[in-house]
C-alpha cells in the first residue's frame, strides 16, 4: 500500500491514514479501511466503495493492482490477462487491442497511431496512460484508436474506437450497447461539478470531471445516477452541431430539478481542440438556465440555426 500512497499511519488493524493525492492536504486525511473496502478523504470528500477504484483513479498499472489484490481484500475487480483479451466485465475490449508502450511502439502501425494522438489530437503521454488508450492494427477495429470506459469499480462498460484516418467514412465504430451505463464513471467525482461534453476527445482535453454524452441527448441512466448522488447542477460544454440540442438537454435536466449551466467554446472551436487558457476563459462566461429563461434559450437556438 505504501508503495503507492506513501508512508501512512495505522488507526487500528484495518484503518490507515495517508496524505490525500487529490487535494494534497498537509495532514494525512485520506482514510483507508481495508476490511470494509472503503476510502474517504475528510477534506475534499473524495470517496469510494472499492480500493481498486482508488488505485485506478491514481493511474496505478494493472500489474501493480494485481499484486495488491490480496492485501486489499477487493472482490469487486477482475482482470483476465492473456495474449488476446483484456476483460473487466461481460463486455470485452477488442481482441486485437494493445496499449501504447515501449514494445508496441516498435510497431510502425502503432507509432503512426501514436503520432495521430500526439500531433493531431494534442494528447500527452500522461493522458494516453491515464485513459488506458490503445490501438488495433488488425481485425474488425483495424487502424483504430480504442478508448475504454470503466464504471466506478473499474469494470469495462463501453469502449469507443476512432479511425486514425479522416478519409474513413466511418470514423467511429463502437460496440452495440444499451444506454444503461455512465460513461467513464471511473474518472468522475459526483462531489465536484460535472461537465457534459459531446465526444470522448472533448472529455480528454478538458481532463477534469468531464463526461461525454456519446450522443445528442443525456440518457435516463445518467439522470438517475445524478439524482442518486444528489447532484443539483451540471455544466453543458457542447460544440458545433451538438449546440442545437442544448434546449432539449436543458429542458430534461430542469424536469429533474438539476440546474444546467451552459459554457460556450470560443468561436466555432470544439472543446476537444481548445487550449487550457481558452477553457478557463470559457468558464468565465457562464449562462445559467432555469424555468424562467428556458423559452428564451429555445428562441435563441431557433434563431441561431435558422439564420
Amino acid at each position: 500500500m505504501e508503495s503507492v500512497l506513501g508512508k501512512g499511519y495505522t488507526k487500528d488493524n484495518n484503518q490507515f491514514q495517508y496524505y490525500c493525492p487529490f487535494c494534497n492536504h498537509h495532514k494525512k486525511k485520506l482514510n483507508i479501511n481495508i476490511e470494509k473496502n472503503l476510502y474517504h478523504c475528510w477534506v475534499c470528500n473524495v470517496k469510494g466503495r472499492s480500493l481498486i477504484n482508488l488505485f485506478q483513479r491514481l493511474n496505478v498499472p494493472n500489474s501493480k493492482i494485481l499484486e495488491l489484490k490480496t492485501e486489499l481484500k477487493d472482490n469487486n475487480f477482475y482482470i483476465n490477462i492473456n495474449e488476446n483479451i483484456k476483460s473487466t466485465s461481460l463486455l470485452f475490449l477488442p481482441s486485437k487491442y494493445k496499449p501504447f508502450d515501449d514494445n508496441t511502439l516498435k510497431n510502425p502501425f502503432f507509432l503512426n497511431a501514436y503520432n495521430y494522438l500526439i500531433k493531431k489530437r494534442n494528447l500527452t503521454d500522461e493522458k494516453i496512460k491515464k485513459y488506458d488508450i490503445g490501438f488495433c492494427d488488425s481485425g474488425l477495429y483495424n487502424n483504430r484508436i480504442v478508448i475504454p470506459s470503466y464504471d466506478a469499480l473499474g469494470n469495462l462498460n463501453y469502449f469507443i474506437t476512432r479511425s486514425i484516418y479522416d478519409s474513413n467514412k466511418m470514423k467511429y465504430l463502437n460496440p452495440e450497447n444499451n444506454k444503461d451505463f455512465f460513461p467513464f464513471e471511473l474518472y468522475t467525482s459526483f462531489h465536484f461539478p460535472i461537465i457534459f461534453v459531446e465526444g470522448v476527445f472533448d472529455m480528454i482535453n478538458i481532463d477534469f470531471n468531464a463526461v461525454p454524452l456519446l450522443g445528442n441527448t443525456v440518457s435516463d441512466y445518467i439522470i438517475d445516477e445524478l439524482l442518486n448522488h444528489e447532484v443539483d447542477s451540471v455544466y453543458l460544454f457542447l460544440d458545433g452541431d451538438a449546440k442545437k440540442f442544448l434546449y432539449r438537454n436543458c429542458k430534461k435536466f430542469i424536469q429533474y430539478n438539476i440546474n444546467p449551466i451552459i459554457i460556450f467554446p470560443p468561436g466555432e472551436k470544439d472543446p476537444g481542440e481548445i487550449t487550457e487558457e481558452e477553457i478557463n476563459n470559457a468558464f468565465k462566461n457562464k449562462m445559467y438556465i432555469n424555468e424562467e429563461n428556458l423559452d428564451s434559450l429555445k428562441q435563441y437556438m431557433e434563431f441561431e440555426y435558422d439564420s
